[in-house]
């Protein structure tokens, strides 16, 4: 039986008061009052001991648990940080989980889990804490963002449940049992990115727009600064997001002009300024705007740049259905073009199929520039057909043969009837390295080529001048008669054109030579490689029977030009991922011979050296309007040159803005731009970065262009996950869900006094 104090102190007391009412009477009373009081003061130190020893107890459970709640919910930290990691990576955790946390804690054999979802051990503060990660059944699932500043988004979301044991051995017994079992359950949602009509992952600048309208969402991960013309009009039909700051004006020039509109739900709604550049925050445009612009949101968390580099173990190239490289020697000479696998070798068979392919070939009587049928030297490069049989020749077409590694490929034609062009680059004194045909050969266009008649102004090259810039190694290729060359051949081996991996297809295209995987920060300067698509007006095969493809994605490490038309003709899902895309309308010349102009004031073509040759705008470099529909994805400048900062640095430190995303090269005064998709870059052009420098006047080193028309938009069929382009990029954006606390008192040392805190909500989690 226990002991029982209180009684025992309270007969002690009622016998010595009956001994002091006896004490005339009874002997020995001082000694037994004496005895009495000892006994009653014992008591009190037992009791005083005994309560001192629950405190001392409680108050060390009370310590252990607080270590053990930090412990724990550091360890939920660094797991969840562990799962958002895979996905940063475009990797999907994978493994599998333990029954119980006792197995991890028990270290029962075969029973600890594996890879991303196993038991892991980490000491923290002389505890140990275990952690393990379960994964929600039916992983992913197809989701539209419900709250917050990316409501209305479709979203791929994945849901996963931590659970995180802190644990302490018991000194004495040598056993461990758990301070604090938490756990967390997180949303990881992939967020196409081409959602979006603008997405910058630095700073974003609407410098000087002209009239136009954005009809879609607008997002910066870093500053936003919204600014128009003088005299213009811009406005967002859209929400508006920015991690950074809301500046209404330029980042150039403390200024602001035109008026900005944004939509605030029932209608649009002016952004003012007063003359100079003017900072929104949250609060000034929370309630007027209905929640359509917020400022200082998370971050969202983008792929980094190299995962579209050219190598094994980045996304895309592994990923890729097709992949065509254009190989130069250490003298950055064309070796060949190959198809290659997955670890960079060639591809034999491939290779083979895609050289054995042409686009419109013909066998005929040839004749040189002189008329005769006599063989040709090294400089006859104009050929003329007398007898042309292919669906784009005609007899009496003279054709130029190009410098590629395939002889006999036509680069440019001057159909009948049409005077002959001196050829350009005989001009400028190149020589070629390719055979040339004789008399009864085959003259054919090849699928995909090479050729360095592109000059180009943007990317200077040595002192200063109107005159410089440098020749582009071009991968030529031409999009029709590739997907002819895909259907007849193997070339995506056992992938079919309508496959739907992913979405459809996805093409990589790239040039490997000198420096071509080396980022211009460390080189010191941009590298002369590039690809040029054409003849993609329509993305299918003209082979009869051939199937339809569900969409394409185009990407390289490298600099992208389109020529014409993309995607115009029976629109498809389609993106164009580049170091920096550059947009040629159908009126340049596949010769380039419209590309370096000699200045008409003296008159003299030159040597290529020649000072005559000035950067010119005019009808020999006229644009004729073009439509492209395709999502982009490139790098561009940064004005300023630095995130969050950089302002008041003047035209000469400007990118040129959301309106000069596209590098432009041509008079488009006249021509329209039609283009309709999403516009994303992630960081500045890696490979050639060619600083922005405008439309200015005549002989001016900064003359490179006039702008288009501008007449763009954002895709809204990109607001249906199934119409968007083939392995669009995404970006992860976290959520915590549900975090709870609770102690197992099942565990087979629960009997010792640790304090645990109860939840407040029915847990949800399995302990």
């Amino acid at each position: 039986m226990k002991r029982q104090p209180k009684y025992f102190q309270k007969s002690l007391f009622h016998l010595y008061l009956r001994l002091q009412r006896q004490q005339q009477v009874e002997g020995g009373y001082s000694l037994v009052v004496t005895v009495a009081m000892l006994l009653i003061l014992s008591t009190l130190l037992i009791s005083a001991a005994i309560i001192s020893k629950v405190d001392t107890v409680s108050t060390t459970a009370s310590a252990k648990s607080n270590i053990g709640f930090y412990a724990a919910e550091a360890g939920l930290n660094i797991r969840a940080q562990e799962i958002r990691r895979e996905f940063e990576g475009y990797n999907r955790p994978s493994g599998t989980s333990p029954t119980s946390w006792q197995d991890c804690v028990n270290g029962t054999t075969g029973a600890q889990g594996t890879l991303d979802f196993g038991c892991d051990e980490e000491p923290f503060q002389g505890q140990q804490v275990w952690t393990y990660v379960e994964e929600f059944p039916n992983n992913p699932r197809p989701t539209i963002v419900a709250d917050g500043p990316f409501a209305g988004l479709s979203a791929q979301e994945y849901i996963y449940d931590v659970v995180s044991v802190a644990t302490d051995r018991d000194t004495l017994t040598n056993e461990t049992s758990p301070s604090t079992i938490l756990g967390m359950r997180f949303k990881s949602r992939l967020v196409p990115l081409f959602q979006f009509a603008a997405f910058y992952e630095q700073d974003m600048d609407f410098a000087v727009p002209p009239s136009m309208t954005v009809n879609g969402r607008v997002h910066s991960n870093n500053d936003l600064y919204l600014d128009a013309s003088s005299s213009g009009t811009f406005s967002i039909n859209g929400q508006v997001t920015s991690v950074g700051k809301l500046y209404r004006g330029e980042k150039i020039d403390d200024d602001c002009s035109g008026i900005v509109r944004i939509d605030d739900g029932s209608g649009y709604r002016t952004l003012g300024c007063s003359g100079s550049r003017q900072e929104y925050t949250q609060s000034d445009v929370e309630s007027d705007w209905n929640g359509n612009i917020n400022v200082g949101i998370d971050k969202l968390t983008v792929p980094e740049p190299d995962q579209f580099d050219a190598q094994a173990g980045k996304l895309y190239w592994d990923k890729a259905d097709l992949r065509v490289a254009l190989v130069l020697d250490s003298g950055g000479d064309p070796t060949g073009i190959e198809v290659q696998d997955v670890d960079g070798s060639s591809n034999s068979t491939a290779t083979t199929d895609l050289r054995s392919c042409s686009a419109d070939g013909v066998t005929t009587t040839l004749q040189n520039e002189n008329g005769s049928d006599a063989n040709y030297e090294a400089n006859d490069t104009q050929v003329k057909i007398t007898n042309g049989t292919g669906s784009q020749f005609s007899t009496g077409d003279v054709v130029v043969v190009g410098d590629d590694i395939d002889s006999n490929v036509i680069t440019s034609v001057t159909t009948a009837g049409s005077p002959d062009r001196l050829d350009f680059k005989r001009q400028l004194g190149h020589s070629y390295q390719s055979a040339f045909p004789s008399a009864g050969d085959t003259v054919r266009k090849a699928v995909v080529s090479t050729s360095d008649t592109f000059y180009n102004y943007r990317e200077k090259e040595g002192s200063s001048g109107t005159e410089q810039g440098r020749y582009i190694r071009m991968l030529d290729i031409n999009m029709e008669a590739l997907f002819d060359c895909v259907q007849s051949e193997s070339l995506m081996g056992s992938t079919n054109l309508d496959d739907d991996t992913d979405g459809g297809l996805v093409w990589f295209f790239t040039v490997k030579g000198p420096d071509s995987n080396t980022d211009v920060t460390a080189s010191g300067s941009p590298n002369n490689y590039g690809v040029r698509m054409y003849n993609a007006g329509t993305l299918a095969s003209t082979i009869s029977g051939a199937p339809t493809i569900q969409g394409l994605t185009v990407v390289s490490d490298q600099a992208i030009y389109t020529r014409g038309d993309y995607n115009r003709f029976n629109k498809k899902p389609a993106a164009i991922l580049g170091d920096t895309i550059n947009v040629l309308s159908d009126a340049w010349k596949m010769d380039d011979s419209n590309g370096r102009i000699y200045n008409p004031l003296t008159n003299i073509p030159g040597p290529e050296d020649s000072t005559s040759f000035d950067v010119i705008v005019g009808a020999l470099r006229q644009a004729s309007s073009t439509t492209i529909n395709a999502a982009f994805l490139a790098g561009i400048d940064i004005s300023g040159g630095v995130n969050q900062g950089g302002q008041d640095g003047g035209w000469s430190s400007s990118g040129g803005g959301w309106n000069n995303y596209p590098r432009f090269h041509e008079t488009w005064s006249g021509a329209t731009l039609t283009y309709r998709g999403s516009m994303v870059t992630l960081g500045s052009p890696r490979r050639v970065n060619g600083s922005f420098c405008g439309s200015q006047s005549i002989n001016s080193s900064c003359n490179i262009y006039t702008p288009p028309t501008r007449n763009w938009d954002y895709d809204t069929d990109y607001d249906n996950a199934a119409n968007l382009p083939p392995l669009t990029p995404q970006a992860v954006y976290l959520e915590q869900e549900l975090f709870q606390r609770e102690f197992d008192v099942s565990f087979s040392n629960s009997g010792k006094q640790y304090i645990a805190t109860l939840p407040t909500i029915q847990p949800s989690f399995t302990f």
